[in-house]
């Protein structure tokens, strides 16, 4: 619970078994529940999310059968969320990218009426490894950024 708002974290995940147990213990402790929805994967995800759920009754693992998708696995954990009646919802992958820390950050122009959306962007954090990034990778990004801000009208988006 955050200021009075049940808060949800959904974790998309594929093949993730050696990141997603960091990400899980970081968890911050104003998350009600963590839907991690487990994507398909062929290695130890589902079990390693497992073992953490037995110590961390927020923990429910979602798995769909085949791999469909980043963005499916999303959609999921939003209606999963939605159907629980949470007020708010933070996505973060299982590869430990994100720091849970700054979701307080994210969630106060939330509820105070400031914003609709808020994302964070990883291209603003210290050490981010941008300079190890491929140029493909970095291309990609820019790319998919300029088509979200198309899509959305909304110009400020950088990191997708």
């Amino acid at each position: 619970m955050y200021r009075d708002r049940k808060v949800a974290l959904v974790i998309p995940a594929y093949n993730e078994e050696r990141l997603i147990r960091p990400t899980l213990e970081s968890a911050h402790e104003l998350i009600d529940r963590v839907y991690v929805v487990d994507d398909g994967s062929d290695d130890d995800t589902r079990e390693v999310v497992r073992e953490l759920a037995r110590t961390d009754s927020r923990i429910e693992l979602v798995e769909h059968g085949s791999n469909r998708g980043v963005g499916r696995a999303i959609i999921t954990g939003y209606l999963l969320a939605s159907g629980d009646a949470f007020d708010l919802v933070v996505v973060v992958g299982g590869d430990h990218q994100m720091p849970m820390e700054q979701i307080p950050e994210l969630l106060d122009p939330l509820i105070e009426g400031q914003a609709d959306y808020a994302k964070g962007n990883r291209f603003l954090m210290p050490d981010t490894g941008l300079d190890d990034m491929p140029w493909t990778r970095y291309l990609a990004n820019a790319l998919i950024s300029i088509m979200t801000k198309v899509a959305s009208g909304y110009y400020k988006i950088f990191d997708v």
